[in-house]
Order: C-alpha cells, then sequence, then structure tokens
C-alpha cells in the first residue's frame, strides 16, 4: 500500500492582503500549521510565499506587534 493514498491533505491559502488575525483564525480553524499565501496578478492568482505558525509566534507576538493591523504579506516568507 501505497501511503499517498490514504494520507492526502486540502491546501489552505490566504490572500497576502488578510490580516495576520485572519491567518491565524484560517490555520485554527483547518487545523494546520502554515498556509501558502496567494495575490492577484495578471495572469490570475499566483503563489506569493507561505506564513506558519512559527512566523506568528516569532514576528509577531515576540514583538508585540498587533496581528489584527498588520498584513499576511508583511511576514509571509517568498
Amino acid at each position: 500500500m501505497d501511503i499517498a493514498s490514504i494520507c492526502r491533505r486540502h491546501v489552505v491559502t490566504v490572500d497576502r492582503g488578510a490580516t495576520l488575525q485572519q491567518a491565524a483564525a484560517l490555520m485554527r480553524t483547518h487545523h494546520v500549521g502554515a498556509l501558502v499565501v496567494t495575490e492577484h496578478a495578471e495572469e490570475g492568482l499566483r503563489i506569493a510565499g507561505v506564513i506558519s505558525d512559527r512566523d506568528l509566534a516569532i514576528e509577531v507576538l515576540a514583538r508585540g506587534l498587533d496581528a489584527a493591523r498588520l498584513d499576511v504579506g508583511r511576514v509571509a516568507a517568498s
């Protein structure tokens, strides 16, 4: 038996303009530790990077920043 045949994951995405608080809520709702960050481009929707729960903890919470005021694009790794 191939493990890929029984283990599948739905990829959860977030727009780079969403707030970090919205990103954290998506992670909680979908029980994931990272989101694929998307943005709109001339050719359509494209991947702009990734944001993880660690990014939120280290870059936002540890610095005392307001997750409701910052957008995903400021923290996401490309």
